[in-house]
């Protein structure tokens, strides 16, 4: 450009960007942030997490700083066309509220990262599992299952994955990860938006980008919570409250002893949701078979696959699940805590049984047992026997027709 007969090369433009409130889970970032130097250099790379680019901030070393927050990067046009594992120079200004913003030029050149292994926290490249190398040998049934990412719904669900965590590894190590929602890592901002206690979190998520494919897992029954839209049927069930949740018996998946999946025995008749229930179904027949997972590919649904596999035992399942917060729960002088022997006992001897339309209906799952027909709410706490005027003619299934479904 030509100013006053002279060429006129304008300067860069100076670029000051926040951070995001969202951290890598294992990270110490306040300490981390708290050594920086006004002026220092770092790398901002392009890199995967939560299943989105994210601008991750680094220091010369690699230690985690922080990501850039998305309001920052929509303001450098330039910025929109990083791809993963190009990277570019910043430096660190601190403020004198204590915070710490990142300064960069909005022309500054990319260039291949100098942390390629961090481009993917979850690496969408790795190949599926190949079945036929796991330790299968005596298998009694096996099957591929889908599973969703347990969901943290409410305080007892993160108080009892925290503590299965805290087990495993430390208290300390808990406390970096589990907080009050307040304080929570894994939320993302929504300007001044009340954060709703059912707010979907990532940790459970979080926890399998760095389980290598191929690790076993324990395959239990247990009860988790479902969450329903506000205008369904099981909302109106706990008053209309926004945001409900409810319980249901499930296959749920432990790693370390944590739980991090889980597939619920209630749901969408679809061939995922038939797939977990053909698996209870044939399990109720054989409580004594001893059940294994085997982690075998994760998507960006986020979705995780499940090889699970039953072989012979002679210890039969004990214990109980509660589900005293299922739709249509009714105490009636009954333990809040329903043994797994009866409610394996209601599948083992169905003949028949029709599924559910849909999570938050009335009929939830119907079985036939001889001659009578019986029929659970959806928290499958207790059988009501129905009249054959009651019964729907279609939906109905044998095992094996459920088989060739899933």
């Amino acid at each position: 450009m030509l100013v006053g007969g002279a060429e006129y090369v304008p300067k860069p433009e100076r670029v000051e960007a926040k951070l995001s409130p969202i951290y890598l889970y294992d990270v110490d970032v306040n300490r981390i942030r708290s050594d920086l130097q006004d002026g220092q250099c770092v790398e901002i790379h392009a890199m995967i997490h939560h299943f989105v680019t994210r601008l991750e901030v680094l220091t010369p070393e690699g230690n985690h700083i922080g990501f850039l927050a998305d309001s920052s990067v929509k303001t450098v046009t330039r910025l929109k066309r990083i791809q993963p594992g190009q990277a570019f120079d910043a430096s660190v200004s601190k403020q004198d509220s204590g915070d710490i913003a990142i300064v960069f030029l909005d022309n500054a050149p990319f260039r291949p990262t100098s942390f390629p292994e961090r481009t993917h926290c979850l690496d969408w490249s790795r190949p599926e599992v190949d079945s036929s190398r796991l330790p299968l040998e005596n298998v009694q049934f096996q099957f591929r299952l889908k599973a969703e990412p347990y969901r943290l719904l409410s305080e007892r669900d993160s108080l009892i994955q925290r503590d299965e965590y805290a087990r495993a590894f430390s208290e300390e190590a808990a406390q970096l990860i589990y907080r009050e929602e307040s304080m929570s890592k894994y939320l993302y901002a929504r300007s001044e938006e009340e954060i709703s206690r059912f707010w979907t979190q990532y940790i459970s998520m979080t926890l399998l980008e760095h389980i290598p494919l191929g690790t076993e897992f324990e395959a239990k029954i247990d009860s988790v919570r479902i969450q329903v839209s506000d205008d369904s049927w099981g909302a109106m069930h706990a008053g209309g409250m926004a945001d409900y949740a409810y319980s249901v018996p499930a296959i749920v998946f432990f790693w370390r002893g944590i739980r991090v999946a889980y597939a619920p025995l209630i749901g969408r008749s679809d061939s995922d949701w038939n797939r977990a229930l053909l698996v209870f179904w044939k399990w109720s027949r054989h409580t004594e078979w001893k059940s294994k997972a085997w982690l075998v590919q994760v998507t960006d649904a986020p979705e995780c696959v499940f090889q699970v596999a039953f072989f012979p035992g002679t210890e039969k399942i004990t214990g109980s699940i509660d589900l005293s917060e299922a739709i249509e729960y009714e105490g009636g002088g009954q333990s809040e805590a329903l043994p797994l022997e009866t409610l394996f006992c209601y599948f083992a001897k169905a003949e028949r049984i029709r599924l559910c339309a849909d999570e938050a209906g009335r009929d939830g799952i119907m079985i036939q047992q001889g001659e009578s027909f019986y029929q659970f709410p959806v928290g499958m706490y207790e059988l009501c026997e129905l009249s054959r005027d009651e019964l729907p003619e279609c939906g109905w299934h044998t095992m094996d027709e459920l088989e060739e479904l899933a």
